[in-house]
């Protein structure tokens, strides 16, 4: 998803700018009752959807964007995960948070390692250029903390307020909402539309309140005549 992105954005031109400066990522845990430590890929699949055909369908739509999901070996717990992305966007913006959760899909679904533990998730921050004692804080578990909470709020709200069932989901400028791994040329006509209607909704405003300032000076010069 982080590549259809940024086929979508990536035009060169004012659409990308303004579609990257409010792309940030909230918490949403799949499966919270998973094992903290994660568990074996085929052994969660059988256990939860009785296996895992439905893999092949995600593989057939991610290959044009050269993402193979060639060696995933663990269903993760991802509170931790959660935490860090979390940390990173508060400290170091939407940028380097989306550098971090590509390489957490690059360790999930390619090299086969397992997010839920913290050692891989200090060599993910590593990469990305994380401080390095920073980023220990952030994968330690703990639901009581400020982040913890932070993150146990936001997956709370996606789930019990918003009605979020899965991921991923979009809540785009003009509180447009939507869901599922959308092709780039869906996501790319979206955004065009967005931005006209912000575009066209912007003039509206600047033309009604040239008219109120043209008012307030027309009864301004009439009572200097008086």
């Amino acid at each position: 998803m982080v590549l259809r992105r940024q086929k979508a954005a990536g035009q060169g031109n004012s659409l990308a700018a303004g579609f990257e400066g409010g792309s940030s990522v909230a918490s949403f845990m799949i499966d919270p009752s998973c094992d903290k430590n994660g568990e074996p890929y085929s052994q969660y699949m059988k256990r939860r959807w009785g296996g895992d055909g439905w893999v092949s369908g995600l593989k057939r739509s991610a290959s044009p964007d050269g993402v193979k999901f060639g060696n995933w070996e663990t269903w993760p717990h991802t509170f931790l995960a959660h935490r860090l992305l979390t940390y990173t966007l508060e400290n170091y913006g939407w940028e380097k948070q989306h550098s971090l959760k590509e390489k957490l899909f690059l360790q999930l679904y390619e090299e086969g390692l397992n997010i839920s533990d913290p050692k891989v998730l200090m060599e993910a921050a590593k990469e990305v250029k994380i401080d390095e004692s920073a980023a220990e804080k952030a994968v330690t578990a703990c639901l009581d903390d400020d982040l913890g909470k932070k993150t146990m709020s936001e997956d709370y709200l996606a789930k019990s307020k918003l009605k979020i069932k899965g991921v991923p989901y979009f809540i785009m400028p003009g509180d447009v909402k939507f869901s599922g791994a959308q092709p780039a040329k869906v996501l790319r006509e979206l955004l065009q539309d967005i931005s006209s209607s912000l575009s066209d909704k912007v003039e509206e405003e600047r033309g009604d309140s040239s008219s109120e300032h043209k008012g307030s000076t027309d009864e301004s010069s009439s009572g200097q005549k008086n």
